[in-house]
């Protein structure tokens, strides 16, 4: 008689506890981890950014017309004069005006949507065309090669036809979106970076809550009602607020952080957006909407006064 020798698992208290750890208490922790990460990376892309950062500030400067600390105090022991050409800014306005012109035409869009110019059958098309010459046997086989072609070319005729009508009516829906979105203000800001810096950075399509004004039928009366849709905006990023790695190549290589600011308000949209967790989001609300969350850069000060931005904390 065949004896059955069974082996008997032992589990680890340690693995007992991980088995019966709730969900809630791995999704924390994988929250933590990737918090830990962005933490790291952002450390990494400061400290490679610094050379970077005051480059940045010397444009800001040569655009608005002041010495750097050390080149004025040189300039007054010499005691020669601190008159400042204007050349720079003279340049950057007038590359501003030319690539506004050529982006942002007044009469026309400078893009546009077209069709491929041969498009592809669907299905149903092949499937009608096969039919019929099904039902068409009796004629002869170069009969039906040239009937097929015939109308291969009448289907091919009607979907050129539908698909330039899609596309006019999808231009139309991406020229309302940009609008909206508000594409032309941050091509705008683009364009003003591209003249200053070494670099210029446009971000979107973002989803955002915002408030909008519809017209509803009430008692047979219509009447303006606010309500909430989700909008896609665009916006021009600040180079000081954007941190690639110290290898990258493109936007798409190593860890990109983006250092970005919210008000409480803004902060508030956020509540209810996919991509977003609503207890952070309250939480924050609750620990900083008061005095906010200051975690400022050594060269915030110095960006601030030169872009204008008296009351920047």
């Amino acid at each position: 008689m065949a004896q059955n020798y069974g082996l008997i698992r032992f589990t680890s208290n340690k693995e007992l506890d991980e088995a019966n750890k709730p969900e809630s208490e791995e999704s924390e922790e994988v929250i933590s981890a990737l918090a830990s990460h962005i933490q790291k990376v952002w450390q990494v892309n400061r400290q490679s950014k610094e050379k970077i950062e005051e480059e940045l500030l010397t444009c800001l400067r040569q655009v608005k017309g002041e010495y750097d600390p050390g080149t004025l105090t040189q300039i007054r022991k010499m005691g020669g004069s601190e008159i400042y050409m204007q050349l720079t800014a003279a340049k950057k306005r007038a590359g501003s005006s030319w690539i506004r012109e050529i982006m942002l035409p007044a009469a026309d869009r400078p893009w546009g949507i077209e069709p491929t110019p041969i498009p592809e059958l669907p299905e149903w098309a092949n499937r009608n065309i096969a039919q019929r010459l099904m039902e068409s046997q009796d004629q002869g086989e170069e009969d039906i090669m040239q009937r097929a072609s015939e109308m291969r070319d009448q289907v091919m005729k009607a979907l050129k036809e539908i698909a330039e009508d899609a596309s006019d009516r999808m231009s139309d829906k991406i020229a309302d979106q940009l609008v909206e979105g508000g594409w032309d203000e941050a091509v705008d800001a683009f364009i003003n970076d591209f003249t200053t810096f070494p670099a210029a950075i446009i971000k979107g399509p973002i989803l955002r809550k915002r408030q909008a004004l519809s017209w509803g039928d009430v008692d047979d009366d219509y009447k303006p009602n606010v309500t909430e849709e989700i909008r896609l905006e665009f916006e021009r990023i600040s180079p000081f607020d954007l941190y690639p790695s110290p290898d990258a190549t493109e936007i798409n290589d190593g860890g990109l952080i983006e250092r970005m600011r919210f008000s409480r308000g803004q902060l508030y949209d956020l509540i209810g957006m996919k991509g977003y967790k609503d207890e952070a989001i309250r939480a924050a609300l609750e620990d900083y909407g008061r005095h906010g969350l200051k975690d400022w850069l050594w060269r915030d000060y110095e960006r601030a006064q030169l872009e204008d931005k008296d009351y920047w904390w």
